[in-house]
């Protein structure tokens, strides 16, 4: 994943495996599901969001070689994201809470 901060608190996602882009407010992160790639990361965001205050955004590329449908594969990107959006933001998870929450965001099916 290759990132650059947004002081806007915009976060702003592309994949190069999926056609649409994904855009949210890190402090407003949107309830309802959008049936698309991005829901997991999304979630994870919004499950930071509850614990920390997330002021910074970022703009972001994903790839993956890895196989779609894969549950490693998208906690793996949604660790690399969680990961991102804490160095931007000034946040210190432990390896153990950070696997924690990107498998919460995995499993969950919706945000609340």
């Amino acid at each position: 994943m290759a990132y650059h901060t947004k002081k806007n608190g915009v976060v702003e996602l592309q994949s190069l495996n999926f056609p649409k882009r994904a855009q949210f407010f890190v402090s407003a992160v949107p309830e309802e599901k959008q049936g698309d790639w991005a829901d997991h990361l999304r979630g994870a965001a919004k499950m930071l969001g509850e614990k920390y205050r997330l002021k910074v955004g970022l703009s972001g590329i994903i790839e993956g070689s890895l196989p779609i449908g894969g549950l490693s594969s998208s906690a793996s990107v949604i660790i690399c994201f969680l990961s991102a959006l804490c160095k931007v933001n000034g946040i210190h998870l432990e390896p153990m809470e950070m696997i924690l929450t990107a498998k919460a965001a995995e499993n969950s099916n919706h945000h609340a």
